[in-house]
């Protein structure tokens, strides 16, 4: 019987309507990353899986190598692969890092606006970094910067164009690191 009502709830929840919210964020990207404790723009040199369980999130911890600088330890949710480069904002909070975060790892939080973790993409180009914004963030940059955005047609299974592909792409819309940086 138990196993009935878990299924039940598990289909309630598969079947449920996905929607997906947009944050606004009142601060542009310049202005957070100027009012930020530290950032960086380096790459994972190694990670480790800090915790997991059933019915909890992943929990990572990388080393976040930067050229010319000294590493740091972050603690985070967001999955990232090693070698992958990543713009790490820290913005001192109040939020205890959760069990399995390694010792001395500044805990990153999903959902905050100050402190965050961006994947990077050099994919286009080997010469320049591409910063991925959130799909679910609306956010100026507060400089002129190069964009690439994507506008994607995804269709459900019956045919009908939808435009939920949060989960199709890390992001929909690109900002360049190189003019960005000239900003802060």
């Amino acid at each position: 019987m138990r196993s009935i009502v878990l299924s039940g709830l598990f289909l309630l929840a598969v079947c449920g309507s996905a929607e997906a919210t947009i944050v606004r964020s009142d601060t542009t990207l310049v202005g957070t990353i100027n009012g930020a404790d530290k950032y960086v723009l380096g790459y994972v040199r190694w990670s480790a899986v800090g915790a997991f369980g059933y019915g909890k999130p992943f929990l990572f911890n990388y080393q976040i190598a930067v050229d010319g600088g000294q590493a740091i330890l972050v603690c985070s949710h967001a999955p990232l692969i090693i070698g992958q480069k990543a713009l790490v904002v820290i913005k001192q909070h109040e939020e205890t890092a959760p069990v399995g975060c390694a010792k001395g790892a500044t805990f990153i939080p999903m959902g905050r606006l100050d402190t965050f973790m961006y994947p990077v993409s050099s994919a286009l180009d080997k010469e320049r970094d591409w910063i991925a914004i959130p799909p679910a963030l609306n956010q100026e940059v507060g400089c002129k910067v190069q964009t690439l955005d994507y506008d994607l047609n995804v269709k459900d299974g019956a045919g009908k164009s939808t435009r939920d592909y949060a989960a199709a792409l890390s992001s929909s819309r690109f900002v360049l690191w190189q003019d960005l940086r000239k900003c802060l």
